[in-house]
């Protein structure tokens, strides 16, 4: 849903758990985390 949010003119940017798994951060899996979030900054 977060294209759809995007899509809106008043809407700036999304947010969420729905990025990572816990475990991630647990972990200190900081090249995965980095992955997804690079990953999630190319939504549109």
């Amino acid at each position: 849903t977060a294209p759809s949010y995007l899509a809106l003119s008043n809407v700036i940017c999304v947010g969420g758990t729905w990025m990572l798994d816990k475990k991630l951060i647990e972990n200190k899996d900081w090249q995965a985390i980095e992955a997804l979030a690079r990953q999630a900054s190319e939504i549109k």
